[in-house]
């Protein structure tokens, strides 16, 4: 292993702990802000489910994984633009942190794996599959509208729903871990020459990956659970619960069709979905804002990563 690929991977797990830190809270965002669980166990909750999510889910599926890996196009400069890929998606996760807006750092890894290909071949089959996640981002939002209202609706019995969070958010916090996790891993895999197959799985990269998102998720911050359980709609018990196992829901159909998709988005749209079905206002400023989060991640992380990879280039 060169330097080169050597510091690619540091930055790799940099950025996987970034995701945990910044992307795997909204997994527990209701659960806090209900106050059905403090901030300390539901991040170790959290933390705990992540990692189960990674091990578990890889050796259901690696769709998710082995498309990711699928968009890189980088010949001799593989090292160099995932490097590139990563610092746009520290850049792009720390300006979200910043706002206090939930960001997919997944979304910014393939829109960047995709800008830096184009860069060095003017690869156009990257761009069309950004466009098939943009597709499923879309799709996802939908179907987890949907599924929260729904799950609202369903949920109407006298039931401890406060006890029953803790249940909920562990769920979102596995597929949080599904999701996150199978995509670094096809990043990584890539990155190192490994080829993805659940029968062949490499263990240390899958507990390497699992145990860093893990680690990132139990020291996850607050200012997102702020943005996402709180500053939507008003949240009780009751439609705190349903509006996880509305994302739960929809995570998970999404997962078993191979999309890869952000939690972050699922969330706020299966929250927006119980506050429909309760009549709640929605608080439009958040809204909207968390919707050009959502929007901007492709064509801003697509840019930036074309822009410094053919900057590099053109000094080679």
């Amino acid at each position: 292993m060169n330097f080169s690929m050597l510091f690619s991977l540091i930055l790799a797990y940099g950025v996987l702990f970034i995701n945990g830190w910044t992307d795997a809270p909204n997994s527990i965002a209701t659960a806090v802000s209900t106050r059905a669980i403090s901030f300390k166990r539901a991040s170790a909750l959290c933390a705990c489910f992540n990692f189960l999510g990674v091990l578990i889910a890889y050796f259901i599926s690696t769709s998710i994984a082995e498309f990711v890996f699928s968009l890189g196009k980088l010949d001799k400069y593989t090292s160099l633009g995932i490097s590139v890929v990563f610092f746009t998606m520290i850049l792009f996760g720390i300006i979200s942190w910043c706002f206090g807006l939930p960001s997919s750092e997944s979304h910014a890894m393939i829109s960047g794996l995709a800008g830096a290909s184009f860069a060095v071949c003017g690869d156009t089959e990257g761009i069309k599959k950004v466009g098939y996640v943009f597709v499923f981002m879309i799709f996802s939002c939908v179907l987890a509208l949907i599924s929260g209202y729904f799950s609202r609706l369903i949920f109407r019995w006298d039931l401890p729903y406060k006890k029953l969070q803790i249940l909920s958010c562990s769920l979102t916090s596995f597929m949080h871990g599904w999701q996150g996790g199978l995509k670094f891993i096809g990043i990584i895999a890539f990155l190192l020459g490994i080829e993805i197959s659940s029968t062949k799985a490499p263990l240390l990269l899958m507990l390497s990956v699992a145990t860093i998102l893990a680690f990132g998720a139990l020291l996850g911050g607050k200012r997102i659970i702020s943005s996402m359980g709180e500053n939507i709609v008003k949240l009780r018990h009751i439609s705190a619960f349903s509006s996880d196992i509305g994302t739960y829901l929809a995570l998970l159909i999404c997962s078993l069709l191979g999309m890869p998709v952000s939690t972050g988005n699922i969330k706020c749209l299966a929250i927006m979905g119980v506050g429909l079905y309760e009549k709640q206002p929605i608080n439009k400023k958040t809204a909207i804002k968390l919707f050009v989060s959502f929007i901007a991640v492709f064509p801003i992380c697509f840019l930036i990563s074309y822009l410094i990879m053919k900057l590099f280039l053109l000094k080679n």
